[in-house]
């Protein structure tokens, strides 16, 4: 609600203003959901229409088609939880937000529709919903990377990822890149360029990064474990007096999820391709494997005598 009428970035710069009165300090910023949204004064038939007819274009193949009293009403394409378009029937939703969030129908009359609001008008959302996943694909992590993508992804959306021709796509197969765009879609496509200006330039063909490496190297993963379960086991049992009741807690998780471990270490270990077990102590010397035998033997004892009970 607090982006009716106003601009993502003006209310993200004083959220970050207000924190820093207070004295905090943002060490890190993260986006992990972005709706990008324009209401048009365009029939929701008029728009569904042409997409029955098999004139849509589009990158994704699950679709749902809502009904309401018979009516069609909404329509989803994509995946939720990575890239996902909504179009809806805004004026329905309205008289429904009039009964059950006065507040917020108040202030959208007010702040985004104007005073001469009727529920007679036609008003069609158009909505593209992305997760995390994506938007890492697309490397944008804050919210000034969202600005400085701002064009190129509405561009890519509605002009790439889904789109609506004059014709049906099976008449221009093979040439759907060359077809002209149905009257209505470019008014929505005109409509997200307006509205999602960016930095202001002509908007260039999205990339996604899909070369990001993933991290197969055991000491660094290691240390991201050690840190996770720092910050665990300090949210459950909170500030500790001796190492033994630490070492405690860490057992009784550990023992917990014995089995769990063992089965999917095994299938990750497939995964990564790593099928060949290791053997203890491969790679040292003599005088270094038997001290780090004594160590093991050592800490295996003193799990059977704390805990009561052997781990095999």
């Amino acid at each position: 609600m607090s982006l009716i009428n106003r601009s993502l970035y003006d209310v993200h710069a004083t959220v970050l203003q207000f924190l820093s009165d207070l004295g905090f300090s943002v060490t890190k910023e993260v986006v992990s959901r972005v709706d990008m949204q324009v209401t048009v004064g365009i029939d929701i038939l008029s728009v569904l229409e042409p997409i029955y007819r098999g004139c849509a274009v589009s990158r994704s193949r699950d679709d749902v088609l809502y009904r309401n009293g018979g009516i069609e009403r909404t329509y989803l394409i994509g995946k939720r939880g990575r890239l996902q378009l909504n179009i809806y029937d805004k004026s329905l939703e309205m008289r429904k937000m009039q009964v059950s969030n006065p507040a917020k129908f108040q202030l959208m009359v007010d702040e985004h529709f104007g005073g001469d609001f009727s529920f007679d008008s036609p008003l069609t959302r158009v909505e593209y919903r992305l997760w995390r996943d994506v938007l890492r694909l697309l490397e944008i992590d804050t919210v000034e990377d969202l600005r400085k993508a701002e064009t190129d992804l509405v561009s890519w959306l509605t002009g790439t990822w889904f789109r609506i021709l004059e014709v049906p796509k099976a008449q221009v197969k093979g040439h759907e890149k060359e077809a002209r765009i149905d009257s209505h879609w470019r008014c929505i496509q005109e409509a997200f360029l307006q509205f999602f200006p960016g930095e202001g330039r002509a908007p260039v063909p999205i990339k996604f990064n899909r070369d990001k490496p993933i991290s197969c190297e055991a000491t660094s993963l290691l240390k991201q474990a050690k840190g996770c379960l720092k910050t665990a086991l300090a949210l459950m049992y909170g500030t500790q007096s001796n190492l033994e009741s630490v070492y405690s807690a860490l057992f009784a998780w550990a023992d917990g999820i014995k089995v769990e471990v063992f089965q999917g270490l095994n299938e990750r270990a497939l995964k990564l391709g790593v099928l060949t077990g290791l053997q203890f102590g491969d790679g040292m010397c003599p005088d270094v494997r038997e001290s780090v035998r004594r160590e093991n033997d050592a800490w295996l004892a003193r799990l059977r005598y704390e805990n009561g009970r052997s781990l095999c």
